[in-house]
């Protein structure tokens, strides 16, 4: 077995056009383009009960017939947040992790630092810290700070990684350094120099305001300049936000699946230029199937820096809403002004994301030419809003676009965390024990295939969610005859998310990601590995993924720090409904010495009673020191 160890920082980045252009293409006439379309009640709930007859679709203007309509539900909208201070309940991983199964929801937070001032952030944030409490464990989210573009989280299940990242986000927003109080639309009209009698009213009027008091020859040249220098900050950065918001959004592209974006900014000037640049964020926003959120950073009245009252206090408020106004317009998304409510703005964004409808319609030949195609969606029903894209693009189908994703090498998948792979069915999980290395965690992972075919390759990533040192390996020919496949690699202790690919004799691929904690379980003075469950094959243990229909459950876990002169283990193995749950049976399992000293093998076999209901169960090994309980180790098991 080949291991090869590598720094495992995983980074969601603007996709490059040539990894764009490796996307999936349309491969035949009869696929379907899929519009992703949220439809909630006056309440902000999804409405679930919708059909064909519900919609009607116009492309490029003209009617069109839908193939399908599908209702993806990705989270409870009912369900109960749990705070983070709260002490937390047990979590059980499930079973085993499968690429078959929906993902949950994406969602990237990305803030427009340069847009807003220090300290008009933290409502929002904080805000945004409580959504995390509330988002389903599969959730997966990353935080951006724009314009530079900057990842400070990257997509993950860990919200410690996410709280982390907004906690250090802060605006940085300059003011305008001047002694003279214009507005941004008279900054705007003396740095666009017309000559029109409008622009130059709104100039003449600003100088009679402010250079009254002044020596005209000294305070209209100053004023002017100050001026010009604003509205070219003001619309500089607005272009700059816009462009590196559409570039991110593009890159988003080759995620699988719908994205939810929550842009927070404090404003955004609207300009022609900026106008023109918009038209690219709806077209990249409809390409990358992004559902936007805009959510506007609390701007106080007031600002005690400023040495007296705005000229035009209500139109710069309007003129900043302008620009975010225009980038919810764009994208089908919805503006979020600010307000002392902010929480129930983010409760409203998780419930309409919890489920969303997947309109599906042919597309034509001439629909295949590489254009972006203008889509509009209506809904037969009152008191019913919709939220979807408004364009679609097809790559003209050549040669190189219908092969790429079919000729990608194995280690392409196991690098690739932007796409799905689910040609091949996997599942996979995976146990940490103790290492032959002092300080480290041997990772024992266990993958299958669901279909007919045997696996040819696999590769295998331990990628470490801290940014630390992984470790990447592939299977050999003994381990590929296994059925499961059983291997291993070896990390420093810590939260990993193991990334398994694979390839089968027919030529299919798949990939499935596992999160592990891959930490040994303190028990005392003892240290117990994962509890891995299978059954017994000619007296040795066989793991095993699924027992639908097994009568018996073997249990396998390894007790390390036994004492060398004092201390007898012992361990009883158990099935329960719950974590805490009464046991529905149990049995004592052996324990067996081993070549070193301090370490124990236990296993045990007990009887699945008839009445044990289908679906997860909970396997439990409680472990004593001398007849006294110093631990217990978990792991749901699939019936």
């Amino acid at each position: 077995m080949t291991k090869i160890f590598r720094s495992a920082a995983v980074i969601l980045c603007v996709m490059s056009p040539a990894l764009l252009a490796r996307q999936t293409s349309f491969k035949s006439a009869a696929e379907l383009v899929s519009i992703d379309v949220l439809a909630t009640d006056p309440k902000g709930l999804p409405v679930g009960d919708l059909t064909v007859k519900d919609f009607t679709l116009r492309v490029d203007g003209k009617v069109r017939a839908l193939e399908s309509v599908q209702l993806v539900r990705l989270a409870d909208p009912n369900r109960t947040p749990v705070a983070a201070s709260a002490t937390p309940a047990v979590v059980v991983p499930a079973p085993f992790a499968t690429n078959t199964d929906p993902k949950g929801r994406t969602f990237i937070f990305a803030v427009d630092q340069e847009q807003i001032h220090p300290g008009n952030e933290k409502q929002v944030i904080e805000a945004a810290t409580r959504l995390l409490d509330r988002l389903a464990p599969e959730d997966r989210v990353a935080v951006v700070t724009l314009p530079r573009g900057r990842v400070e989280a990257d997509l993950s299940t860990n919200r410690a990684l996410a709280r982390a990242a907004l906690a250090r986000v802060s605006g940085h927003a300059p003011r305008a350094s001047s002694r003279f109080e214009f507005s941004i639309k008279e900054a705007l009209a003396t740095l666009s120099r017309g000559s029109d009698s409008f622009t130059e009213n709104i100039v003449n009027e600003m100088v009679d305001r402010e250079c009254v008091h002044e020596t005209l020859a000294v305070c209209v040249p100053a004023l002017k300049n100050d001026a010009r220098d604003w509205g070219r900050e003001v619309t500089n950065s607005a272009r700059d936000t816009v462009r590196a918001l559409s570039n991110f959004i593009s890159g988003l592209g080759a995620l699988d699946g719908t994205k939810s974006l929550i842009f927070v900014s404090e404003r955004l000037i609207s300009t022609p230029d900026v106008d023109r640049d918009l038209i690219e964020l709806g077209q990249a926003a409809d390409l990358a199937r992004v559902r936007m959120f805009v959510v506007q950073a609390n701007r106080p009245l007031a600002d005690a820096a400023r040495r007296r009252a705005p000229a035009d206090e209500a139109g710069d408020v309007a003129m900043e809403m302008t620009g975010l106004e225009n980038v919810a317009g764009v994208t089908g998304g919805e503006l979020f002004r600010p307000s002392a409510r902010v929480d129930t703005v983010m409760t409203q964004i998780d419930t309409a994301t919890s489920a969303y409808y997947l309109v599906g319609f042919e597309p034509t030949e001439k629909e295949r030419d590489g254009k972006y195609h203008k889509i509009q969606i209506t809904l037969n029903r009152p008191n019913v809003t919709l939220k979807a894209r408004s364009g679609f693009q097809i790559n003209r189908p050549t040669a190189t676009t219908k092969t790429a994703a079919d000729s990608s090498p194995l280690s392409g998948l196991l690098h690739d965390n932007i796409r799905s792979y689910r040609d091949l069915p996997l599942r996979a999980t995976a146990f940490a024990f103790r290492g032959a290395d002092a300080g480290q965690v041997k990772v024992i992972v266990m993958t299958e295939t669901l279909g007919t075919a045997a696996l040819e390759s696999a590769a295998f990533a331990l990628v470490s969610e801290s940014g630390g040192q992984g470790a990447e390996w592939v299977a050999d020919a003994q381990e590929l005859a296994g059925a499961p496949l059983v291997t291993a690699g070896s990390v420093l202790p810590g939260r990993y998310r193991v990334r398994v690919a694979a390839g089968d004799a027919i030529g299919r691929r798949g990939a499935v990601d596992v999160p592990l904690d891959a930490q040994l379980t303190d028990a005392g003075p003892l240290k117990l590995s994962g509890l891995m469950a299978g059954r017994l094959a000619n007296g040795a243990f066989a793991p095993r993924f699924d027992f639908a229909s097994a009568t018996e459950i073997t249990g396998f876990l390894e007790i390390y720090n036994v004492p060398l002169l004092a201390g007898t283990p012992s361990a009883r193995l158990e099935l329960a409904t719950t974590v805490d749950g009464p046991a529905l049976a149990a049995a004592d399992m052996g324990i067996g010495a081993t070549s070193a000293a301090d370490r124990r093998l236990a296993r045990g076999t007990l009887t699945v009673p008839a009445a044990a209901p289908a679906g997860n169960l909970i396997l439990r090994a409680r472990v004593f020191l001398d007849n006294q309980p110093v631990g217990v180790v978990v792991r749901a098991v699939r019936r």
